[in-house]
């Protein structure tokens, strides 16, 4: 801090004059009285209430004599004066904090002249295991008091011994026994004790370095086996969430997470997200290493602070990933730290960036021990400088987070923190927005911090494609953690007929409040979709418009493949159907190498409810094979849905159905239809197995190393099975075709009409690379006829976990395949469909009632009509043309209804969930 005075403080009487409460650099204290005196006697001591004393901030520009005038002018003030900056006397005494460029840049320094933090505030160091005996760490490792190492589980929480933390790894990553032992000095597992010096190593102990949360105890949680070099020489990480669970419920403030994927999990998202708001735990994580502005996880999930990688320089650090879900950079170049055997090493990484934020979060914890994970996060997001984000060029500007890293001003500076969560959007039909339409964008604001006073927030796109038709919406004053949703008054954009398909469209959010309060925030939505990803249970993949499965593309960029426990098994799955050899269609990989086959054509866009009439998520669409070659096409018209379930035993499982219409007017014959997939489970050498279960009609595919323990299959739950397993590569010897060399139609057609022709892949020299086909059939489909054919896709960790999850599937299955599906309702003779513009209905899913946007053209009544899904009238009323917004009461029983609204000749339908 500066010597040069600047600021004053102000004991003041009732309250203080607003228009000089204005956020700005001079800084002054304030202090409001009941009596002209502050002071009270007691045991004959005079006690001076500090509830009576403020510090305020003014307008940066005016002058503080000035500013001292107005107060007393105003009659509030009984004492104004200013508050002088002085120098920081506490500098640690450890020699190598010279080399610790990082701290000045923060401020830690000065922000140890005001604190120092507690050591009953503990971070969690999920990592590779920590050097425990390391000089500069050991004094500030927590030890779990109620569970000495004597072989009893004292405190009964099911570890025993877990004085020091906890091993989820142990010796061997083939095993992954625990123990209670998460130390390390091994230099493969090094990367935990670097880590745990850049949160808290021990401070001012005339020993090495200095650690940014100085008193803060270190929960050291050990993820990474003894023997594991798997990654070039150094570990991998696993059981992360149970780490994560621990870490909560042992008393963890704060969660450092230096690890992270690509892929996305809904169960990782959801147990993070219930750490936050259940245990009131921060979860600090690292935003990754791959200079990518691709999503990063955890660092991208809800309630969970994102760290970028600054450099000594003040710069973004060259390896730091970046994006609009970045909440604030720190430094992470040529970080000096501790390193197993006692020792230091300077090293790079978001890895070591997300610690030092680790740290800071437990000074603010000191500060402010009543804020809970989230609210702490926001401090330091809302306090970060922001002058290293206006020093980005255009590529990165705002992506780094709102700014980096100061420890002082977290400390000392107060703001409002408006953030909205859960951002949804909704088209016309209560599903998704398509391209042409309106629809309305809504969620929850939630102001985390001190109140904010006439609250609003703007909605920008930052895409041509998107029409603002009411982009500003007034949030009203909001006290510290109180929420409001927009659902009733939502922002109403139009998806212009020029959006693409598939189109990710981000927004900024711009918030204002009296008092000079101002933020931002980004948030992505998805328009004009033709893919949904599906990630409501233990796997996620996606199903798309055009017949494939895990990815929408050839590329694998617009999908999630098919992920189980973090791990993504497939490369490639997708639909196959035909009558013979010469007749075959498919959306897979075709018959000569590089080329994909794409015979199948959208016909009504993917949509999604949810919840769902069937499952906790519905996914439904129409495609033909319109596409196709004539001499292939077999006129048909696909509806195909998928269900998903989140609770036991159906939670490994993702069930897919197609219903096909002959739209010829000859019978198709011999009719099949499968899904062939190419599962890569063993992603180190690509050696797995294929199999065949008959009792559950499951096809599977696995590794026999045990190392991966992972499990894909494709279950027929309808009709007569048919299962082919592949090895990829046809120079294998007796392997009667490959799929290096293309897959043919004629190979396609003997995959999947053989019944049951090849059970076993995979077999020679304990693994090869392996696909198959699991297919249902034959059929004969009548002129007009329909088929139902299913299939339900599994994640284990096991065959036998397979297989249960499998007999779960078929029991399952057989109570719901003859229910009722989704359906349009029918069309009225003499009247246009789909010819009413401007129609919205909010919020959906309803409750009681339903707002309803009615269109603006033409002078007739207007009628609505609500029906069941059976078409079966349920209410109506009629409206003069002119009405704009109605409320319609909903009925009590919840489920999926149609909005019919007609005006002279022209109808329109909406479909509304209700939910109560």
């Amino acid at each position: 801090m500066n010597s040069d005075g600047s600021g004053m403080r102000i004991k003041s009487w009732e309250s203080l004059v607003p228009a000089l409460s204005v956020q700005g650099v001079h800084s002054f204290s304030a202090g409001t009285a009941k009596s002209s005196s502050g002071t009270a006697r007691a045991s004959g001591k005079s006690k001076i209430d500090l509830r009576l004393y403020h510090q305020i901030s003014i307008d940066p520009e005016m002058p503080v004599e000035e500013a001292i005038a107005l107060l007393y002018k105003s009659g509030a003030v009984e004492i104004a004066e200013p508050v002088y900056a002085a120098k920081s006397y506490l500098r640690p005494n450890d020699p190598r904090v010279s080399d610790q460029y990082y701290l000045p840049l923060v401020n830690a320094l000065d922000a140890w002249d005001l604190v120092t933090g507690r050591n009953d505030i503990i971070i969690a160091i999920l990592d590779s295991g920590v050097d425990l005996q390391h000089p500069d760490l050991a004094a500030n490792i927590y030890t779990n008091e109620a569970d000495p190492i004597d072989g009893v589980d004292n405190d009964e929480d099911g570890y025993v011994d877990n004085y020091y933390g906890w091993d989820f790894a142990g010796d061997d990553y083939i095993s992954l026994q625990g123990d209670n032992d998460p130390s390390t000095n091994l230099s493969n597992l090094t990367h935990g004790t670097m880590v745990a010096g850049a949160a808290s190593a021990v401070t001012n102990n005339n020993e090495g370095i200095a650690g940014v949360g100085f008193n803060a105890r270190l929960m050291i949680l050990k993820h990474s086996a003894d023997n594991d070099t798997r990654d070039e020489g150094n570990a991998l990480l696993s059981n992360l969430l149970q780490g994560v669970l621990y870490a909560a419920e042992h008393g963890a403030d704060i969660i450092n997470a230096s690890y992270g994927s690509t892929y996305y999990s809904q169960i990782s998202h959801d147990i993070y997200r219930y750490v936050a708001l259940e245990y009131d735990v921060l979860v600090v994580a690292a935003a990754g290493n791959e200079s990518s502005v691709e999503p990063h996880y955890p660092s991208d999930y809800d309630y969970v602070l994102s760290v970028s990688a600054t450099t000594a320089a003040d710069g973004r650090a060259s390896f730091s990933n970046y994006g609009y879900r970045v909440d604030i950079a720190a430094p992470g170049s040529d970080i000096l730290t501790t390193a197993v055997g006692g020792g230091y090493t300077f090293t790079n990484g978001t890895s070591f960036a997300a610690p030092i934020v680790s740290g800071a979060a437990a000074l603010v914890k000191t500060v402010y021990p009543d804020f809970n994970g989230a609210q702490i996060g926001e401090v330091l997001r809302t306090t970060a400088d922001p002058a290293f984000n206006s020093r980005l060029g255009s590529t990165y500007k705002d992506k780094m987070g709102r700014g980096r890293l100061d420890v002082e001003r977290a400390l000392t500076v107060q703001s409002p923190s408006i953030r909205m969560d859960n951002p949804y959007i909704q088209g016309p039909n209560g599903d998704v927005a398509k391209a042409g339409q309106e629809a309305i964008i809504y969620g929850t604001f939630t102001n985390f911090l001190w109140p904010a006073a006439g609250a609003s927030v703007t909605l920008t796109p930052l895409s041509s494609h998107i029409t603002m038709l009411q982009e500003s919406v007034e949030l009203g004053d909001m006290a510290m953690m109180d929420s409001v949703s927009n659902q009733t008054l939502p922002f109403r954009i139009r998806v212009n007929t020029s959006a693409p398909s598939n189109a990710q469209i981000v927004f900024r959010l711009d918030y204002t409040a009296a008092n000079g309060y101002t933020d931002y925030q980004y948030i992505r939505v998805l328009v004009n979709p033709s893919y949904f990803n599906i990630n409501e249970n233990l796997v996620t993949t996606t199903l798309a418009g055009n017949g494939r499965i895990g990815y929408q593309d050839t590329e694998q960029a617009q999908g999630l493949g098919f992920v189980y426990n973090d791990v993504n098994m497939l490369f490639e799955m997708g639909v196959m159907m035909g009558t013979s050899e010469t007749r075959v269609l498919s959306t897979v990989r075709g018959s000569t190498p590089g080329d994909v086959d794409d015979d199948f054509k959208v016909v009504n866009k993917i949509a999604r409810d949810n919840p769902g009439m069937v499952s906790d998520s519905d996914v439904y669409g129409t495609f033909d094979d319109s596409k196709s070659s004539p001499l292939s096409r077999l006129n048909v018209e696909v509806d195909y849905r998928s269900f998903v379930w989140r609770e036991r035993p159906f939670e490994k499982m993702v069930v897919v159905e197609y219903d096909v219409t002959n739209t010829g007017n000859d019978a198709l014959e011999n009719y099949y239809l499968g899904l062939f997939a190419d599962w890569d489970i063993n992603q180190d050498n690509y050696r797995d197995m294929a199999g065949w279960d008959a009792a559950t009609q499951t096809g599977y595919i696995y590794t026999p190393d045990p190392t991966e323990r992972w499990v894909g299959a494709i279950q027929v739950l309808s009709g007569t099975p048919n299962y082919w397993a592949i090895d990829n590569d046809e120079n294998i010897e007796n392997n009667p075709f490959g799929v290096y060399d293309g897959y043919t139609d004629q190979e396609k057609f003997r995959s999947m009409s053989n019944a049951i022709g090849r059970e076993e892949a995979g077999i020679i020299e304990e693994g090869n690379d392996v696909s198959h086909t699991v297919s249902s059939g034959p059929y004969n489909i009548p002129a007009g006829g329909t088929v139902r054919i299913a299939f339900a896709l599994h994640g284990g960790s096991s065959i036998e976990d397979i297989l249960s999850s499998a007999e779960a599937a078929r029991l399952l299955y057989e109570t719901i395949k003859d229910g009722e599906r989704p359906v349009p309702v029918a069309p009225v003779t003499g009247i246009i469909q789909n010819d009413l513009p401007a129609l919205a209905v909010y919020p959906n899913p309803a409750r009681d009632i339903l707002n309803i946007a009615l269109p603006q053209i033409g002078k007739e009544p207007i009628l609505v009509r609500l029906m069941d899904v059976t078409g079966r009238h349920i209410a109506s009323k009629s409206y003069t043309a002119g009405k704009t917004t109605v409320q319609f009461s909903m009925p009590g029983q919840d489920g999926v209804y149609f909005l019919e609204v007609v005006q002279g000749n022209k109808r329109t339908i909406r479909r509304v969930v209700v939910q109560q």
